[in-house]
Formats: C-alpha cells, structure tokens, sequence
C-alpha cells in the first residue's frame, strides 16, 4: 500500500541523518528523481512526522505488530552506511516496526534480491542521474530487467514511453513533473536523499557544464562545447 511506504518516508528523520552523518553533503528528493526541475509544484516533501506516519498506519488498518521482524539488507559494509541504517531502524522502532538490519557481501546481496527475490527491505543506492528516463529501468512494468519488487502502474508506464519519446524538452519537463507526483505518492521506492558528487576542472576549460550522476546514473555535459583557453 503507498500509505506504508509514505508512513515509513515520514518516520525518517532525513534532515537530522543528513546534518549529522553525511555533515549536509546530501539533499532530500520528494521523488525518485534528483534533477529538480522534475518536481512538480506542490509535491509533498514528506518531512518529518513521525506522528502523521502512525495516523497513516492507523487509517490504513496496518498494525505493525502484526509485521513481525522485517530484514533490511544492504550491499553497503562501510561504517557511514551502518550509522546510517541504525538511525533508520531506530525511527522505525518509533512507529512500531521491528528492522533487522542484514549487511552482506555483494555477491550474497545480488543473490538474495536479485536471483532468489528474498528481499524485503533494502538500503541500496539508485542509478537515478539527472535524466529522468533512468525510471523506466526501476519502475517500468511491462519489463521485469529492474522492477524487482513488481511496481506496476499503467499510468506511469504511459509516461515513461512517452518521455522515452519526446525530443522537446520543455515537454519532457511536463511528462517527467507528471511520472514524479506519481513516484512521490505511491513511493515504489521510498527514494530519501540525492547525496553530494564533487568534481574538479581546471581553469582553463571554458563553457563547461557538470552534472554529476548518482550512482552512475546518465548525463549529459554538454562537452562538444568545452575549449581550451590560453
């Protein structure tokens, strides 16, 4: 049901984890995507509150007792990811879901989610990039490459073949912001942050434009028009 991915989005405390263990090199995403000129206006943030989480667990008639212990996986050994991953558990344990959180190697993680489809929660990273079309490797359900976890909205698809399309961008904006409101409301993926990517150039490199890729995700910099000055 959205309403337990949207109840578990606002029990995290995003800003808090941001602050205080990524130092603020990071930013909230309302949806999957990170470029936000595909927000649409008025989008819910989903900002902390973890007492509108339990109202939406209430209303949905989800009690989380009745969940038992849900495992959280991961592919992430390093000590960020496990600080990371505790506040997370911890928020959660403050609606009432009990998380054991699984760190494992990545072959056992690739096994796990990929091949035996065990998964129930991971904490994983999202090669979303700046190009919105990234969605239709994750959420597109007429294909099953990277929809582990089964999404399907007609809806969705349509604009996700559509925005595969449509060569104006002030068009794709529009069909992109549209495939957002509904990644923000149904949260396929309960998507939080878009962390920092830093990069360097020199000087002497005119007309340059960066767009750093999370997770390796598609780009375009644009580098037919970088020159060298002298």
């Amino acid at each position: 049901k959205p309403e337990f991915h949207q109840a578990i989005l606002y029990a995290i405390d995003r800003k808090s984890i941001i602050e205080n263990l990524y130092h603020g090199a990071a930013t909230p995403v309302p949806c999957f995507y990170g470029n936000p000129k595909y927000y649409p206006k008025g989008i819910e943030p989903y900002d902390y509150n973890p007492d509108k989480a339990k109202q939406l667990l209430k209303d949905a008639g989800i009690d989380p007792a009745s969940l038992g212990e849900i495992v959280m996986d991961t592919y992430y050994n390093d000590q960020l990811s496990t600080d990371v991953m505790t506040v997370i558990q911890q928020n959660l344990a403050d609606i009432g879901l009990k998380i054991k959180l699984m760190p494992l190697d990545g072959a056992a993680w690739n096994s796990r989610y990929y091949e035996k489809g065990e998964s129930q929660m991971s904490f994983i990273g999202g090669a979303n990039g700046p190009d919105p079309n990234r969605a239709y490797q994750y959420f597109y359900s007429k294909s099953t490459a990277g929809n582990n976890y089964g999404y399907n909205n007609p809806k969705l698809d349509e604009l996700l073949d559509n925005g595969r399309k449509e060569m104006d961008p002030d068009k794709r904006v529009a069909i992109y912001q549209d495939a957002c409101t509904i990644l923000g409301h149904d949260l396929p993926w309960v998507t939080l942050w878009q962390t920092t990517r830093y990069g360097l150039v020199s000087k002497r490199i005119a007309n340059f434009k960066f767009t750093p890729a999370p997770g390796g995700g598609s780009y375009y910099d644009e580098a037919e028009k970088w020159e060298i000055v002298k």
